[in-house]
């Protein structure tokens, strides 16, 4: 017996993430990735954690990777960022953006709080990180939406 892996989202969906993501990292130093994560109830933040180490977010050079990771099944999400980002941006920033997704989540609408969210990184990291000539808008990291 065959099993398929699950689809979180659209195709559709996924290209707007994708969007959002390389529209917020123009013009900034800075890494943003998605992550969707399978119904795993148990220890989210630590599964972020892990995650955030899996994909390499902590390599980057100026230590400025956010994370989205996102259980869709249960619309349970954890919002990671670097201690580069972490250290200008506080956790003020951090409760607004959460904020922000846990609306649009109880709202049935994961996508735009995905989408949202990244956008609110991305206007933060261009403060923060900027990279007004693009003379080095090549990433660190891939803007592939991962899974498990």
């Amino acid at each position: 017996m065959f099993f398929k892996k699950q689809s979180y989202l659209s195709v559709e969906d996924e290209e707007l993430i994708l969007a959002a993501i390389e529209q917020a990292e123009f013009g900034c130093l800075a890494e943003i990735r998605v992550h969707l994560a399978k119904d795993r109830r148990k220890d989210i933040y630590h599964r972020a954690v892990n995650t955030f180490r899996k994909l390499g977010m902590e390599n980057t050079e100026l230590r400025n990777g956010v994370l989205f990771y996102i259980v869709p099944k249960v619309k349970k999400y954890v919002i990671l960022g670097d201690k580069g980002i972490h250290e200008k941006v506080g956790d003020e920033f951090w409760e607004t953006v959460s904020g922000v997704i846990k609306s649009r989540f109880a709202e049935e609408d994961l996508v735009s709080g995905i989408i949202e969210g990244v956008q609110m990184c991305g206007e933060k990291l261009k403060k923060h990180f900027p990279n007004s000539d693009n003379k080095f808008n090549t990433n660190e990291l891939s803007n592939e939406i991962s899974k498990d």
